[in-house]
Order: structure tokens, then C-alpha cells, then sequence
């Protein structure tokens, strides 16, 4: 019994450890609050453009700050600065700085606008207004570019007349995190369209430079449901959806706003769906991301986040915890005992020289093979005479 309750200790000491310390295990990160977090999200537009009035461009600073001006937020839909006139302008700049006028007259934060100028009547959407995708962010940018261009023949021929992906590299908590937005093709006639998009975003994935190494979100107008066939291919690059609360983004009552992640990201909760305004036909979706410090650990190998280095491997830290407490354990239960003594059994009494033990075993006539020693001063006498009786 007594050595059923030191095991029992033991599996409550482990157990007790594992809920302190969190689950361990190789190859694979612990989520921890202290890592660094950033807010982004996705706002379709509709087209803005310097044409629009000032509510406009208020309405969606407003729609920003009621997402408490998330660091990176993914825009589709910015329009050239003559909008819907098909005059030839293909830039935005002027449409960029009311927008950031906007932001700054709402109490935003200083953000910058990264934008690529597409040629005319490349992009599809209202004729003339040449949309694009953009990125506001407070984070130092180290990179921009279209995310497939036209030397990549596959991926363009999927992207003609549509939306060309906008790839950044920003800078975040000492290191990189790579952005992706996207604004698929649009309609129920389009699924196999979108499908070749999806299968040539998860080429682009898997060719950065820094690979898996890099953190990675996407997000954007996908035109579908998270669901939707015809995104599997993200799915087999590792990127998975962004837990979403079960609201539509658009208000035909579709969700077609969402974000994705790869290893190193993780969601903090759900991804919120804001309120729809007059500025858009879309609401924006926002997520607070944690960024797990090395998020992909080679195969096989042993990580703990937020803790100091420790041995090679945590699990055998926890085993070796285990065994030294259960120990010490079993020291404290000699305490609560009052320290007595463990029992002993006495020592054998000394025995009788074997002559004598013989000789009685003779008298009584029992086999001396069979006869016990008894200690010194339990004989029992010999019989004794009938005669002298």
C-alpha cells in the first residue's frame, strides 16, 4: 500500500509540473502571451479613388479606428487618381495621400501606403480605375513587389485581367514577416479560375527566399469561403484559415474575407468581422496574431519558447524533475512521521554449539536434521528418569 501512495505521488508531481511548465514536446513551439503580437486586417475598398468626396475617405478612417488601427492592413480595391475615368493614369499616389489624411485627421498612427503601379486595363475590375492591392502598415517595410510578375508564365496567365498579388516584407520583433494579399476573381463561374490563382499563390509560397523560415500571412478578397475547393492548394503549403466568427463580409450574406497563416503565426482568438459602413460593400475582418519566436523547428528537434535555454531536450528535463521531487517527496512523508525510525527486523539470537542440540535430539529420539536451534535459554529439559520419578 504504502508503496501504491509513492506512485501515486509521483503521477500527481507530473501531472502538477505539466500544468506549470506547459506542454513540451519535440519539434514543437509552446504558445506563450509573451510572444510578440501585431493586429492586421483585410478592407475591400470598392474602388476608392481621388474622385470620392472627403466622407468617403472619412468613413474609411473610421472604419480603421473602430479596429483600433490595426499594424498591417491589407487593402483591395485602391483605384488610380482619376477613378472610373479612363483617361490613361495609372496612379494612385494622389488617392494614397488623402487616404493617409484621413487616417491622420482620425487619430491614426503614422502609416505608410505601399502600392505598385499596374499597367492600364491590367488589373479588371470598373473599366479605367485600374484597382490595385495595397498595404498600409506602421512597420519599417524591407521589401515590395508584385508577387508574380510576368517572366512566372503559369502564375500570370491565371492573374490576367485580375487582381496581381502584392508581396511585403516588413520588419517585426526583430525579425521578418512576409504579407501576402490577394483579390481572386470574383463569381460562381469563376471557381476553376480561382483555383489556378490558389495553385499559383502556393508556388509563390514555397519559392521565397527564406522559405519556411519566415513567417507568413494571407489575406485578402478571396471571392470564396474558407472551405472552398478550390483554395485546398494553400492548405498543402502549410497555410491554414484564421478561426473566423461566423459573420458575412459581404453584404450579398457571403464570407469572402479571410486571412491565412503559416508555422509561426498563431491567432490570438477568433478574427473579428467588423460592422459594414458607407465606404464599402465589404466590412473589414481583423485577427491579433502572436509570433512564435522560430515558429518551425527542424524534425526531431526540442524547443521551449519564452524560457531561458535549459538541456537538450525538455522532456527529459521533466522526467528528471519528476524523479528528484518524488524523492524529496518521500523524505517529507519521514518528516510528517515524526522521523521514526523505519522497522527493523530483530537480530537471529546466537545458537547453541551443535553437540548439545544433537544430544537432545538423540534423548528425544526425534531425526537431529529436523530440530531447530533454539536460543540460549529457551531448552527445554530432557526427560528424566521413571526410576527416579
Amino acid at each position: 500500500m504504502q508503496r501504491f501512495d509513492r506512485r501515486w505521488r509521483r503521477i500527481r508531481l507530473a501531472l502538477a509540473l505539466w500544468l506549470v511548465g506547459g506542454t513540451w514536446a519535440p519539434g514543437q513551439a509552446r504558445n506563450s502571451i509573451a510572444a510578440p503580437g501585431l493586429r492586421v486586417a483585410t478592407f475591400n475598398v470598392q474602388a476608392l479613388s481621388n474622385r470620392d468626396g472627403e466622407a468617403r475617405f472619412f468613413e474609411v478612417a473610421l472604419a480603421l479606428k473602430s479596429l483600433a488601427f490595426p499594424e498591417v492592413v491589407a487593402l483591395q480595391e485602391l483605384a488610380d487618381d482619376d477613378g472610373g475615368h479612363d483617361g490613361g493614369t495609372t496612379s494612385a499616389s494622389a488617392t494614397s495621400t488623402r487616404l493617409l489624411g484621413a487616417l491622420a485627421a482620425a487619430g491614426g498612427p503614422a502609416y505608410d501606403v505601399v502600392a505598385w503601379e499596374p499597367a492600364d486595363g491590367t488589373q479588371g475590375g470598373p473599366p479605367g480605375a485600374n484597382i490595385r492591392l495595397a498595404l498600409l502598415t506602421t512597420l519599417p517595410v524591407l521589401a515590395a513587389r508584385p508577387a508574380l510578375s510576368a517572366a512566372e508564365e503559369a502564375p500570370h496567365e491565371a492573374f490576367m485581367d485580375s487582381r496581381t498579388p502584392l508581396f511585403v516584407r516588413l520588419s517585426f520583433a526583430g525579425g521578418r514577416l512576409d504579407v501576402l494579399g490577394v483579390h481572386l476573381s470574383a463569381g460562381p463561374a469563376a471557381a476553376d479560375r480561382r483555383a489556378a490563382q490558389a495553385s499559383a499563390l502556393a508556388r509563390f509560397v514555397g519559392s521565397r527566399d527564406t522559405g519556411a523560415l519566415t513567417p507568413l500571412v494571407v489575406l485578402g478578397d478571396f471571392n470564396a469561403t474558407p472551405l472552398a475547393a478550390e483554395l485546398a492548394p494553400l492548405r498543402h503549403v502549410g497555410l491554414r484559415p484564421v478561426p473566423q466568427e461566423p459573420r458575412p463580409t459581404h453584404r450579398s450574406g457571403a464570407t469572402f474575407d479571410h486571412l491565412w497563416v503559416s508555422p509561426g503565426l498563431e491567432p490570438a482568438g477568433l478574427a473579428q468581422v467588423s460592422a459594414f459602413s458607407i465606404a464599402s460593400d465589404h466590412a473589414p475582418v481583423f485577427a491579433d496574431l502572436l509570433v512564435v519566436p522560430g515558429g518551425n523547428v527542424p524534425e526531431g528537434g526540442c524547443q521551449v519558447t519564452s524560457r531561458p535555454p535549459g538541456p537538450a531536450c525538455p522532456v527529459l528535463l521533466l522526467a528528471v524533475s519528476v524523479l528528484a521531487l518524488g524523492l524529496r517527496f518521500r523524505g517529507a512523508s519521514a518528516v510528517r512521521r515524526g522521523f521514526r525510525p523505519p522497522r527493523r527486523r530483530p537480530p537471529p539470537a546466537p545458537t547453541e554449539p551443535a553437540g548439545r542440540s544433537t544430544l537432545r535430539s538423540a534423548q528425544s529420539g526425534r531425526d537431529p536434521a529436523r530440530v531447530r536451534a533454539r536460543p540460549r535459554g529457551s531448552e527445554v529439559p530432557p526427560p528424566r528418569d521413571s526410576a527416579g520419578a
